[in-house]
């Protein structure tokens, strides 16, 4: 029996050697592709992370399939396939070196993890309910995963293995 899952999680530390041009993000971006193009449609979503510890730098990348805009022939089989899309971008950068002015873009949030200051740009980021299990939420329980500015410093906080999450402090927000 085929079974294939509905998730993937493609994960990528930049200090490991690939031949892929570009590095280790651009062989994530191409295991996502693959993973939306070979599996028959059963994957609905792909996380990217991509963890560059020497920039201190943690970018994760929402993939799906969306329609294509190259139109083919109506004569070919299939005219208009699904083409694997990166959807959400965002970026997680501890001690960023250039400093944000207080009139900085809503879309970057710093946060502070006891001395440690961090730029987060791109957040929420938003898994849907229904692409990982292939049915409608059943509330209040059930819901899409919303990792927010919060959640994104936690995540990072542990990363780097910091204190407790009572130490945060969200500027912007």
């Amino acid at each position: 029996m085929y079974r294939c899952y509905h998730l993937a999680l493609q994960t990528g530390d930049h200090q490991v050697p690939t031949t892929l041009p570009g590095g280790c993000l651009n062989r994530c971006r191409h295991d996502a592709r693959w993973w939306l193009e070979n599996s028959h449609g059963d994957v609905k979503i792909v996380i990217v992370i991509s963890v560059k510890k020497e920039e201190k730098k943690l970018v994760i990348e929402k993939w799906c399939l969306s329609p294509n805009i190259r139109h083919r022939p109506p004569t070919h089989p299939n005219p208009n396939p699904p083409a694997p899309t990166m959807m959400h971008e965002l970026t997680v950068v501890q001690n960023p070196s250039i400093p944000q002015p207080d009139d900085r873009p809503p879309q970057i949030v710093n946060v502070q993890i006891g001395g440690t200051s961090y730029n987060v740009t791109g957040a929420p980021l938003t898994i849907e309910f229904d692409k990982i299990f292939l049915r409608p939420p059943v509330p209040p329980n059930e819901h899409d995963l919303v990792f927010d500015t919060a959640a994104l410093a936690d995540i990072v906080d542990d990363f780097r293995g910091g204190g407790p999450a009572a130490d945060r402090e969200a500027v912007g927000d």
